[in-house]
């Protein structure tokens, strides 16, 4: 089963984009607008790993991570 990674970002074509390469290398992808739909998608769906905007309005990349973090330390995530 390929490894599914959430996308975050504000910005829908650079969201699409990203997703549009992870999924040609065989990933599974979801995407969040910002960080509380991510928050959304994580009570819902297991994720493999996230890759998150660092400036998003609402609530930024850092605490996103710090939030994705207490539900699994073990997630890999990437602020970009």
């Amino acid at each position: 089963m390929p490894e599914v990674i959430l996308i975050v970002d504000d910005e829908p074509a650079y969201r699409r984009l990203l997703s549009t390469v992870l999924q040609q290398s065989g990933y599974l992808t979801i995407e969040a607008a910002d960080g509380p739909a991510a928050l959304e998608i994580v009570q819902r769906k297991v994720i493999d790993a996230a890759v998150i905007d660092l400036c998003m309005p609402v609530m930024d990349g850092r605490e996103l991570m710090q939030r994705l973090k207490r539900r699994d330390p073990e997630l890999p995530a990437i602020i970009c």
